[in-house]
């Protein structure tokens, strides 16, 4: 019978830069990314494939005549094929296995959230900026940080603050341009929190 669950497989590229050359550029690409050897053994002449694991991050160059381990689709891939596979991949990097997108990532660990802390807040991925809508919101605002142990002082006088884990701080003229427009800081997901709602237990999220 067939076990969905069988073995661990990995992608095996074969390319002809490999044969004779424990220093090829793919064994450069695979370190420059992140990839470690798996260092069980070492390298023989006239073998050009590799097997790569991109849940472990590691290769072994192969052996003649042994297989190494099972081979995702019981076939050997170029190196430009599996950089595409890989791509496709790496761009989830950092997400829930069932999160697409940074959007669903947002919406899943806020669904995850327990309590409506500012220490919470730092669980989702992204930059958190926090909006106060009044002096009155304000005031919660600076007590709930304290009180968290962020900080032992604390006053809000700015309407946006961006939250870090040693405090919050006023994010100045190019932080409100970003919170106005922008969906991103850098290369992170910019998470825009109205704290009235947030610590009221309503969607406090700000997207538009």
């Amino acid at each position: 019978m067939s076990d969905i669950s069988n073995g661990t497989s990995c992608f095996l590229v074969k390319d002809r830069s490999l044969k004779n050359d424990m220093y090829a550029d793919i064994y450069k690409w695979l370190r420059e990314e992140g990839f470690s050897s798996w260092g069980k053994k070492g390298y023989f002449s006239d073998v050009d494939w590799v097997y790569i694991n991109i849940n472990s991050m590691t290769f072994a160059p192969g052996m003649p005549g042994i297989p190494i381990t099972s081979v995702v689709g019981n076939h050997a891939i170029t190196f430009d094929e599996f950089k595409k596979i890989y791509s496709i991949y790496k761009q989830y990097e950092g997400l829930d296995v069932l999160c697409l997108s940074e959007e669903e990532q947002l919406a899943w660990d806020i669904r995850k959230l327990r309590e409506r802390t500012l220490s919470s807040l730092l669980s989702l991925k992204g930059r958190v900026y926090i909006y106060l809508d009044s002096s009155e919101t304000a005031e919660i605002f600076s007590r709930n940080i304290v009180e968290e142990g962020f900080c032992k002082s604390f006053t809000a006088t700015a309407d946006i603050y961006a939250l870090h884990r040693d405090g919050a701080y006023s994010v100045g003229f190019a932080g409100h341009m970003a919170f106005a427009q922008s969906d991103k800081i850098g290369d992170d997901l910019l998470i825009r929190v109205d704290y009235k709602k947030y610590i009221s237990g309503e969607d406090f999220i700000i997207r538009e």
